[in-house]
């Protein structure tokens, strides 16, 4: 009977034995899926974050194409304004010499008048 209580709990503890080695491999295999979760979730925020500073950067450089693109064409409209600037001082330079021109036939043609009368 001593014998037979004693292998009873041999068997007891066989089973608790088994038992504990299953439970520590369900635990390593527990947290083996817990490590690949927490990879995968750091992967994801990394691919996430590179794309909003993908995303940024393309934003920025539009913007920066825009910044430029108003730059250039303010930089026309004033070179346009320039010319026109330089035109119409031009024009009065012209009509200027035009009317000194127009002033000195008069005088001239004064002159000549006096001439032909005295």
């Amino acid at each position: 009977e001593a014998e037979a209580a004693a292998e009873a709990e041999a068997e007891e503890e066989k089973r608790w034995l088994e038992l504990a080695e299953q439970q520590r491999e369900l635990d390593r295999q527990r947290q083996m899926e817990e490590q690949r979760k927490l990879e995968e979730l750091s992967r994801r925020r990394e691919l996430e974050f590179a794309r909003l500073q993908k995303e940024e950067e393309m934003k920025r450089e539009a913007d920066e194409r825009k910044a430029l693109e108003i730059f250039e064409m303010e930089r026309q409209m004033e070179l346009k304004e320039q010319a026109k600037l330089r035109e119409a001082e031009m024009l009065r330079e012209l009509e200027l010499a035009r009317q000194k021109e127009i002033e000195r036939l008069m005088q001239q043609q004064q002159e000549q008048e006096r001439m032909s009368l005295s």
